[in-house]
C-alpha cells in the first residue's frame, strides 16, 4: 500500500502537474497506514460539517509523531488561520484553488465549503 501510493499515485500527480506537487509518505511502519486506512474507509464522512477527515489524519499524525519530538508546523495550519485565508481570497464557482502545503487539505475543504455557500 505504501509503495503504491509512493510510486504508482504520487507519480500520476507529477504527469498530470508535470513536477511533484506532493512528498512521499514516510511512515516507516506500513501497517500504520493501513490501519488508518482501515479506520477511516468504514466511515461516511462527506455530510460532515467539520473537517472530520483532516482532524483524523492530524489526530493520528501527531500520535505517530509525537514520540519523535517533530515540529508539526510543517503539516499543521491553525484553521482559524486557514478560514482567513479563504475568506480573504474568498473563492468563487469555477475558480482553481492552490494549496502550496496542503497537508490536511484544509484550505482545500474550507474553499468548498465558502463556495458551497
Amino acid at each position: 500500500m505504501l509503495d503504491h501510493i509512493n510510486k504508482t499515485v504520487l507519480e500520476e500527480f507529477r504527469k498530470e502537474y508535470d513536477k511533484d506537487i506532493f512528498t512521499p509518505l514516510q511512515i516507516k511502519n506500513p501497517f500504520i497506514l493501513k490501519k488508518i486506512i482501515d479506520r477511516l474507509d468504514t466511515h461516511y464522512l462527506s455530510e460532515i460539517s467539520s473537517d472530520a477527515l483532516g482532524d483524523a489524519f492530524e489526530f493520528f499524525l501527531k500520535a505517530y509523531l509525537a514520540k519523535e519530538k517533530k515540529d508539526l508546523g510543517e503539516y499543521f495550519t491553525p484553521r482559524h488561520i486557514v478560514r482567513f485565508l479563504v475568506k480573504l481570497a474568498n473563492p468563487q464557482l469555477g475558480n482553481r484553488i492552490y494549496d502550496p502545503f496542503c497537508g490536511t487539505g484544509g484550505i482545500l475543504i474550507e474553499s468548498y465549503k465558502h463556495i458551497k455557500k
